[in-house]
């Protein structure tokens, strides 16, 4: 039995990458993560355990990256050491090499940003030997963590190649989507609903072309779809209700945030008086202005904003 989440972060900001994610894993049957893992895992922030949940109550700009860091490096180095930078986290999560070898310079540094940023590293070992224990004694494999990074001139081209977002993003999601979804045995997958689409029985056969699909219910709240022992769901809300969607969640986060990091390491190297971004449209123009105050051109700045 396969249990997966599908999540994004970032559709909105102005400047900085679109980012996704796919958390999957591998259960006798069927069960709610949340309950099982209860004795280490809880949808807030606690002290003695890990959070996930939706990341955008777990995560802010306040209070920074600790809890989306103390959950994910566990995770992500399951059966391996905790990863060392983030390129080496960037590659287990399915990051192409193109991203740091021919985007933007300021990805090129992946390699220098030292992993944990913001945990000692003692303390997630723990927390990792904790969470592999009780993970084991459940019996629940972690069978996916991927993620993908679109950076702001793969955006501007794809969104300009199809002149619609929901259909941009479908390109982005449909391939975590099949790889969620090609696996033999039961596979029941979570994607989070952006936007107020109720019909994807259309693109799910263009996906995987042909297939026996039936809808189960298209509704404002949740679309349900079925084919043989396979079961997908859009829902609204879905990473705060579902513990794979919320690990997808914080995942896509943590990927735009690091990422948000190196593109302002980047510019502070170039004006140390320069106020970091977050990116979103209003700080991102102020930003912007910023930049173009500091004498970088118009050519260069056009490269640094997305299209709406």
């Amino acid at each position: 039995m396969i249990q997966a989440g599908i999540d994004e972060a970032a559709l909105g900001p102005m400047l900085g990458p679109y980012t996704a994610a796919l958390c999957s894993f591998e259960l006798k049957e069927p069960a709610n993560l949340y309950d099982l893992l209860s004795a280490l895992i809880k949808k807030e922030p606690w002290k003695d355990g890990l959070a996930v949940g939706d990341s955008k109550k777990i995560f802010s700009q306040v209070k920074g990256l600790e809890q989306l860091e103390k959950t994910l490096l566990p995770f992500i180095s399951f059966n391996q050491a905790l990863p060392e930078n983030l390129l080496e986290l960037w590659q287990r999560l399915g990051i192409p090499p193109a991203l740091w070898e021919q985007e933007p310079a300021f990805y090129k540094q992946a390699k220098h940003l030292k992993l944990p940023l913001a945990n000692e590293k003692e303390d997630l070992l723990e927390i990792k030997k904790k969470l592999k224990d009780l993970m084991e004694s459940k019996d629940i494999k972690l069978n996916h963590l991927t993620a993908k990074i679109i950076p702001v001139p793969q955006f501007n081209e794809t969104l300009q190649r199809i002149k619609n977002k929901a259909i941009f993003c479908q390109g982005i999601i449909g391939p975590l989507i099949e790889q969620a979804m090609n696996t033999s045995g039961d596979v029941d997958l979570r994607v989070d609903r952006q936007g107020g689409r109720r019909f994807y029985g259309e693109w799910l056969l263009q996906i995987f072309g042909g297939i026996p699909l039936r809808a189960a219910k298209e509704l404002p709240q949740e679309s349900v779809y079925v084919w043989g022992d396979k079961r997908i769901s859009f829902s609204v809300g879905a990473d705060s209700q579902y513990f794979e969607t919320a690990l997808a969640s914080m995942t896509a986060k943590f990927m735009r945030e690091t990422a948000m990091m190196l593109f302002n390491n980047h510019w502070k190297k170039a004006f140390p008086e320069l106020k970091e971004t977050a990116g979103y449209v209003q700080d991102g123009r102020r930003f912007i202005g910023d930049l173009k105050n500091l004498g970088v051109e118009d050519s260069q700045l056009k490269l640094l904003i997305r299209e709406k």
